[in-house]
């Protein structure tokens, strides 16, 4: 009888230190991207910026911009809301609390961004932001950066396509296609004076440029006349950039021509 209930005891432990290990091992098992969409996504930005030390792996998977369009996507408690602002080469980042209707005062505060993009003799001009991401393009149009100001991570994109731009100014547009799940950058070159205009667009999922023609599809013709765009990025509204074709000074008809480029997948 002592015997029986000595092995119904060492069995009882065997079952428990089994279930223990399973216990153990069972998180390691999980799909990485079980753990990436239905864990990470829903974590507070701080230890997100943490967890990017675990592995290669999770580094990158952290660090990508898909990931921070499923972070951005993925509805948070936190009512905090960043206003990014920029004077010159220099950024801050404005927190403030939404949603306080009730008339009680607002919590703000003013962060000092410092962030080295090792863009030495580049003066970088603000793009536009999209799902939580800014993209910053270079004057000279030789470079653009895909920054996320909240995690403090960015990747640079040098432009292999960019020729002697002298005498050329460059305007910038930054998109999203919610179709395919893929960024945009555009990047307009045009003579200072009266030329023809280039036309390049890039996309971060397959990390390569094209090339857009003047064609019935993408008539640039109202594109010819602005001088100073440089100064205006392109605005995006429901997946499509708008420049402005027309400044105050000119005529009235010259201001209502518009040129835009609309995404398709």
């Amino acid at each position: 009888m002592e015997e029986m209930q000595r092995d119904e005891q060492e069995n009882t432990k065997m079952g428990s230190h089994f279930e223990e290990e399973n216990c153990l091992i069972q998180p390691r098992e999980l799909p990485h991207d079980l753990i990436t969409q239905s864990i990470l996504t829903r974590l507070p930005v701080k230890p997100l910026v943490r967890f990017k030390s675990v592995s290669k792996h999770w580094y990158s998977t952290i660090s990508s911009p898909y990931f921070a369009l499923a972070h951005f996507s993925f509805p948070h408690p936190s009512s905090t809301e960043y206003l990014l602002i920029k004077s010159y080469c220099n950024f801050k980042l404005l927190s403030y609390e939404n949603g306080h209707r009730d008339g009680s005062e607002c919590e703000m505060k003013l962060h000092e961004m410092v962030v080295d993009f090792d863009a030495s003799h580049e003066y970088l001009v603000l793009v536009g932001s999209c799902n939580g991401l800014v993209c910053l393009g270079s004057f000279s149009g030789r470079l653009f950066i895909i920054w996320n100001p909240i995690t403090r991570e960015f990747r640079k994109y040098p432009n292999p396509v960019v020729g002697k731009l002298k005498g050329w100014m460059v305007i910038w547009g930054f998109g999203y296609v919610s179709a395919v799940g893929d960024y945009k950058v555009v990047r307009i070159c045009k003579k200072e004076t009266v030329g023809p205009i280039k036309v390049h667009v890039f996309s971060l999922r397959s990390n390569k440029w094209r090339r857009i023609h003047n064609n019935t599809s993408h008539n640039f013709s109202n594109f010819r006349s602005a001088e100073n765009l440089y100064k205006q990025p392109g605005m995006l509204v429901n997946e499509t950039l708008y420049w402005m074709g027309g400044l105050p000074s000119m005529s009235e008809d010259a201001q209502r021509k518009i040129f835009f480029v609309r995404f398709s997948p």
